[in-house]
């Protein structure tokens, strides 16, 4: 689970922390108030750590912020992230120092990498030095690539696991495809390869798309099964309904053939039923594309999977169901002050005897 995460110098987001104590949690707040950034920083962790691509293809110029001058004392950009993997805690802490631009990008370095565990460190890197837990001598290193995955897999496996178990989507209905030109452990952001992601899970996770098909039975009328068919070189992702004139026969459609709203719908039941157990799922609008009433038992779903399956999910929503059913429990507010994003966890107490979503609506909530 994700219990804080802290970022400086990036972008909006300077001094920032957030801590997490619900399986879901709701940001809410105006547009450009620094809600998908931290979904974005937690996107370019996992490309730093997990893919070990270089800083300089990750970050660029334009993270730091504007503000930030050529006298600025501190213009680097720190990450820290708290994780806990069953009641034991893992520390990762990142420090970036911004380069030139040079050739196709910037030149950034690692300035510092450290990993603990249980405040005990597993592995430390400094001055392109790294050092694991119990070596004395150091090794020497590209200081442009996190050594965690490359120098420290054996001892720190439980908290790569947790990032690759990671889900950060805006779903994107008009890119999903019915190819398959490959079977993909990954699911893309805008949810494009779709198909080739369930490919994977029916090799790998029969369990998860049998709970998930019988799912599908409910929420989508006639609904039957999925089916890969071969089509030339490549293959495709059908779906079967039933034919209500004639049960004895069964109507298919490639899968880029349903509406938006229908791919949205199987995108979202996929991710509860089939992300790995204990992932970390952050959903942009999840919302769009759906009817009213296809939140509501989504929602439901959602909330049982986390407790049996020890999901946590982040939400970002301007949807007014969604936020009355979530934030006075666990929403966060962010607001933008002198060009910074700052946050408030939102309180029930009112007394004005308006909704959540309506004291939005109206722009009274936390008036300055």
């Amino acid at each position: 689970m994700l219990k804080r995460l802290y970022v400086h110098n990036y972008k909006c987001l300077v001094n920032f922390e957030i801590n997490f104590d619900k399986d879901i949690s709701l940001f809410l707040g105006a547009n450009g108030s620094g809600k998908s950034t931290v979904f974005e920083v937690l996107t370019k962790l996992r490309r730093v750590i997990i893919g070990e691509e270089k800083v300089g293809n990750v970050f660029n110029g334009a993270d730091s912020p504007r503000w930030l001058n050529e006298e600025a004392e501190d213009k680097n950009i720190y990450f820290e992230l708290d994780v806990e993997v069953e009641s034991s805690i893992f520390r990762y802490l990142l420090v970036i120092s911004f380069g030139s631009f040079e050739g196709m990008f910037f030149d950034h370095k690692i300035k510092e990498e450290r990993l603990y565990f249980n405040k005990k460190i597993l592995i430390e890197t400094k001055d392109k030095e790294t050092i694991l837990a119990g070596d004395t001598a150091p090794i020497r290193l590209d200081s442009s690539r996190s050594s965690i995955n490359r120098y420290g897999a054996l001892i720190t496996d439980e908290f790569l696991q947790y990032l690759r178990t990671l889900f950060i989507v805006r779903i994107n209905p008009y890119e999903m495809l019915s190819t398959i030109n490959k079977v993909n452990a990954e699911v893309k952001s805008d949810f494009s390869n779709y198909a080739e992601w369930f490919a994977h899970l029916n090799e790998k996770n029969r369990k998860g798309v049998s709970a998930f098909e019988k799912a599908m039975r409910d929420i989508l009328p006639g609904f039957d099964y999925f089916k890969i068919e071969q089509a030339g070189q490549a293959k495709v992702l059908q779906v079967d309904f039933e034919n209500k004139t004639n049960k004895k026969e069964i109507i298919s459609y490639y899968f880029n053939e349903l509406s938006e709203g229908q791919k949205v719908l199987i995108a979202l039941y996929a991710l509860v039923y089939c992300a790995p157990e204990n992932s970390l799922i952050c959903i942009d609008e999840p919302e769009n594309f759906l009817a009213l009433p296809e939140i509501q038992p989504w929602f439901d779903t959602l909330y049982d999977q986390c407790a049996e399956r020890g999901l946590q999910t982040l939400l970002i929503s301007h949807h007014p169901k969604i936020i009355n059913l979530l934030a006075s429990d666990s929403g966060y507010w962010f607001s933008r002050e002198n060009n910074l994003t700052r946050i408030q966890k939102i309180s029930p107490e009112d007394g004005s005897g308006l909704s959540i979503a309506e004291l939005i609506d109206r722009g009274w909530i936390y008036e300055q």
